[in-house]
């Protein structure tokens, strides 16, 4: 595989071209395009209030959501638009023996801020698209890898990638080879802030040969998502004592088998940690039992960030519900110092063996807790219904923030 480090490294030119966008935090705002068209000031006639019209639209937005065929439709529907969503990279001189001189013909490419390579298409895509304004990259299969480090080889190297946030590999085995040619220049040289690796059978060994690289380290990472993976404590153990996880806002190890020494580390890491605000940690094989339950009761005693916290579909009992719920109001209290107004506490116990009495200590929780928090204990398919709470005097309702009704993951915060 061809390293991205075969180039030097160059820094992100400030923005020139007229953007009307220029505030918002997307990938085109950074084009470098003196050909861009201006805007007309004055529209004089129909087809200057159209061009107005176009220019007024927040391409640099709504360009997120196209695929590169649909934009490239869209740039041959008019000049002023092919000017909004193409930009000029380079020129190449062609010969015009006819007319006995050189031109100069100018070579624009796509403005796409989502960039999917896939085997069948990447050699294509990678000559169409401005690397440089790519914000979401997804590579399907080492193939398309590859191809893509042998481009940017000749591009610039890393630094091509200037506007890079947020990355997914399927398909693609994380051995040394890959994390030193794409993963770690990646790192070092963008603004990578969020690396996905669900479903791409990763195991502890390539976990812990990342964290060793110090990839993780080198960039701005904020979250990894690394559900639907092999990954037991031993890996997650090296993981949770990586420097990285002092700057990480979530981790999402949904349906992994971290067992509870896993859980445990976290939750140890989650103590002095004041970034985090999502750990999943729903459906483990192993199931996650009480041990679990009483290390994360005693980090939310003493922890001020973590907003939602999720055990979905494991075993614990009302012993680690206990716990937890003796935690709560003090977290909560913690939160709302911490992050002020907007702060909120999200606990997902769903579909696991909590029973009367620990729900009830649920319940008891949040009497007298401040509504300034928006807090949700969600109880599911536990093996307690809720009429088993309701009390003698029919006025005094339970609680609506402890939820009875399942929330579907889309909708959790």
């Amino acid at each position: 595989m061809a390293s991205l480090d075969s180039a030097p490294a160059q820094k992100c030119e400030s923005a020139r071209g007229y953007n009307p966008m220029a505030d918002l935090p997307t990938p085109l705002r950074v084009r470098d395009d003196t050909c861009a068209a201006q805007p007309a000031v004055v529209a004089a006639s129909d087809k200057q209030a159209d061009e107005a019209l176009i220019f007024a639209c927040p391409w640099d937005s709504l360009a997120q959501f196209f695929t590169l065929p649909e934009l490239e439709g869209l740039a041959c529907a008019s000049a002023p638009l092919h000017a909004q969503l193409t930009i000029e990279e380079a020129s190449v001189e062609v010969d015009n023996s006819e007319a006995l001189q050189t031109q100069r013909v100018c070579n624009r490419k796509m403005l796409s801020p989502l960039l999917v390579l896939k085997v069948e298409t990447a050699e294509e895509e990678l000559k169409r698209i401005s690397l440089g304004n790519v914000k979401n990259l997804r590579v399907v299969n080492y193939k398309s890898l590859d191809m893509l480090c042998e481009t940017l080889s000749t591009t610039g190297g890393p630094a091509a990638l200037r506007s890079l946030e947020r990355v997914k590999l399927a398909g693609v085995p994380l051995t040394p080879d890959v994390i030193s040619s794409f993963i770690f220049p990646a790192f070092s040289h963008t603004q990578l802030k969020h690396l996905n690796l669900e479903r791409n059978q990763v195991g502890d060994d390539m976990l812990i040969d990342l964290v060793k690289s110090g990839a993780l380290d080198a960039g701005c990472l904020e979250s990894m998502n690394l559900r639907f993976n092999r990954l037991s404590s031993r890996g997650v153990e090296v993981l949770a004592a990586s420097p990285c996880c002092r700057a990480l806002k979530w981790i999402n190890l949904k349906m992994n088998q971290i067992g509870d020494d896993g859980a445990i580390a976290l939750a140890e890491m989650l103590k002095t940690n004041t970034t985090m605000s999502l750990l999943n940690l729903r459906r483990q094989t192993p199931v996650l039992t009480d041990r679990s339950a009483f290390a994360f009761a005693d980090m939310l005693k003493v922890n001020g960030s973590l907003e939602q916290l999720r055990f979905r579909t494991n075993r614990i009992t009302d012993e680690g519900t206990l716990a937890l719920a003796a935690a709560v109001p003090e977290h909560v209290r913690r939160l709302q110092s911490f992050l002020g107004i907007g702060a909120r506490f999200e606990l997902d116990l769903e579909q696991n063996r909590v029973k009367e009495t620990g729900a009830r200590a649920l319940l008891e929780s949040l009497k007298g807790m401040s509504n300034a928090v928006r807090v949700e204990l969600l109880i599911n398919g536990n093996w307690v219904k809720r009429e088993a709470l309701a009390t003698a005097d029919a006025s005094e309702a339970i609680d609506e923030r402890l939820k009875w009704v399942s929330k579907a993951e889309g909708l959790l915060w």
